[in-house]
């Protein structure tokens, strides 16, 4: 049982890590849709990039949220034999995520063809990015109810989480601060 609460807590670390970068590219991908024609999207080499950071970015995030749900659901209902999609299941089931089964598996066949199917229409990859957009925020959502629930239900493991994080960003001010020259 310890094993899997230090497994969820590094999911909630991972996710936690990636969030604002998430935030940050699908601002960006919602301002290039909203902005740019559609050939400029899929042709311009900074709006093509910046597509792909928040594909990449959806894609890591959904998969650390489906192990995060499934040791979850793993934990909750004691049950080793669930699988990622009964967890799925579960946790739709109990609302404790608005995100259907159904609609996982779509958003990720879209983010599936977006980077590994190489569609030859056009309309198909913009189908799925304006898919991907849409479905995004809702992925976010259900991490932070996921992860109150967590917070709620299982206090020690979201501080184990953040005692990763604050110990990360302390070595990371580390390395910000300017380099100083010999002392005289």
């Amino acid at each position: 049982m310890r094993a899997l609460e230090d497994r969820i807590s590094t999911r909630i670390y991972g996710l936690e890590r990636l969030l604002p970068s998430l935030r940050k590219h699908l601002s960006k991908a919602e301002d290039l849709w909203s902005t740019r024609a559609p050939e400029e999207l899929l042709y311009s080499p900074d709006a093509s990039d910046a597509l792909k950071l928040f594909v990449t970015d959806l894609a890591r995030f959904q998969d650390f949220l489906g192990r995060l749900l499934w040791e979850l659901m793993r934990l909750v209902y004691q049950d080793d034999a669930i699988t990622v999609i009964d967890a799925l299941n579960l946790a739709a089931r109990t609302e404790l995520i608005e995100l259907t089964p159904e609609r996982w598996k779509a958003l990720r066949e879209a983010r599936n063809v977006f980077y590994h199917e190489y569609p030859l229409e056009d309309a198909e990859i913009l189908q799925n990015l304006e898919f991907m957009l849409r479905e995004a925020p809702g992925l976010i959502d259900a991490y932070c109810v996921v992860r109150d629930y967590i917070a709620e239900k299982f206090p020690h493991i979201v501080e184990d989480a953040e005692a990763k994080l604050a110990h990360v960003r302390k070595k990371m001010q580390a390395y910000e601060r300017p380099i100083q020259g010999p002392r005289p």
